[in-house]
């Protein structure tokens, strides 16, 4: 409870942090630029959504760029959309592959076919928008960075519940990332909307193929690099519609942070790295956290509390429901319906934190790691 808590006091200061930056925008020169950039897409099964994805590829005021489709074991009728595309587009080039071994191991097979010296990265449901990669120009060559993170917003957020639970994590995650990029900490990229300097990819030799979470463990090693994250580099993508699709998802997500925090090469020599650590236990945290309520109530029931331990359990319980609720209004910008997410955040935190311990339970019991792709909708 006490480690969750100081936890909690630390991810706010974050967060209001970039709070304060939410209505600052990038207001840039805009040179004429040269850059060749790599477009590396990882495909399996996506047949409802990769064409919408190239069009708004192809629909860029920037246009100097390939695309790399990989085509990666599907089933369906991916590749042959993908063909299409090639055989009107010469800068788009798909290729197959029999056997699927994941999405870093994808990134990594584009990456040797790439050309670029700017490589970006989109997952295939992503729909950027008209100026994403001029605005992406723009910041790497004025702050001179190797990497860039940009803002990827749900496109199907208000469906039901479930897609209303990613406004939370969409929320969250901006205005931390704006603190963070903000502060100098780490900064964890976000597996999509991504770009990368060339000679960075190769100094890293590309993406560990062993990680289900590639862009937290590519992050880890960035440490030393200039990274930043942007909010005017937009692209939309979908979030999962179904519990199904959702525990799906996030399973391989908190399975990859787990696996990340116990196998990863880690250091502490600096705040940067103890903070780099503070985000690779954070699935761990909220889900020990979770347990640790429920083992107190059942301390509880069984045992009873004397008035000092129940005075200090209800200020405590107040003390982060405040903090929670101030943090629900100003992520969603101040706005009446903020009271609605209240339940769903909580909610959200239910869901996520038995989802972590389940991950949890499945990286210490050595489970073998699949990189199970979420199912996506034509919308």
């Amino acid at each position: 409870m006490l480690v969750g808590g100081v936890y909690s006091i630390y991810q706010i200061v974050i967060i209001f942090y970039g709070i304060n930056k939410l209505k600052s925008r990038s207001n840039l020169a805009d040179p004429e630029y040269n850059d060749f950039i790599s477009i590396l897409i990882p495909a399996k099964n996506e047949e409802k959504v990769i064409g919408r994805c190239l069009d708004s590829i192809l629909k860029q005021d920037y246009q100097n760029f390939e695309v790399i489709v990989v085509e990666d074991g599907s089933t369906d009728n991916t590749y042959y959309i993908c063909k299409e595309y090639e055989n009107k587009d010469n800068r788009i080039k798909c290729y197959h592959r029999d056997k699927s071994n994941g999405k870093p191991s994808a990134l990594n097979y584009a990456f040797k076919l790439s050309k670029g010296n700017i490589i970006a990265t989109f997952d295939a449901d992503s729909v950027l928008q008209k100026n994403t990669l001029t605005q992406m120009l723009n910041e790497m060559h004025m702050k001179n960075l190797d990497a860039l993170q940009g803002e990827n917003f749900p496109v199907n957020a208000n469906e039901n519940i479930i897609t209303e639970m990613s406004m939370i994590d969409y929320g969250m995650t901006k205005v931390a990332l704006l603190g963070r990029s903000s502060l100098g900490l780490f900064l964890p990229l976000g597996g999509s909307n991504q770009y990368f300097k060339r000679e960075i990819l190769e100094k890293l030799n590309g993406w560990d193929e062993k990680y289900l979470t590639e862009d937290l463990e590519i992050s880890l090693r960035m440490k030393n690099f200039k990274v930043e994250y942007s909010p005017s580099v937009r692209c939309g993508q979908e979030t999962p519609s179904t519990l199904k699709e959702f525990k799906k998802q996030r399973t391989r997500w908190f399975r990859g942070y787990h696996q990340t925090l116990f196998h990863s090469k880690k250091e502490l020599k600096n705040l940067k790295d103890l903070d780099s650590i503070f985000v690779i236990t954070a699935p761990l945290i909220s889900s020990l956290w979770f347990l640790s309520l429920i083992l107190i109530i059942i301390s509880v029931l069984i045992y009873g509390l004397n008035p000092i331990e129940l005075d200090f359990l209800i200020g405590f319980g107040v003390f982060l429901l405040t903090i929670n609720i101030i943090s629900i209004f100003l992520i969603i910008k101040k706005s009446k319906k903020f009271l609605k997410y209240i339940p769903i955040a909580y909610i959200y935190w239910f869901l996520t934190s038995l989802i972590s311990l389940y991950s949890l339970m499945l990286e210490i019991t050595n489970r073998k790691r699949n990189w199970e792709k979420v199912t996506k909708l034509e919308l």
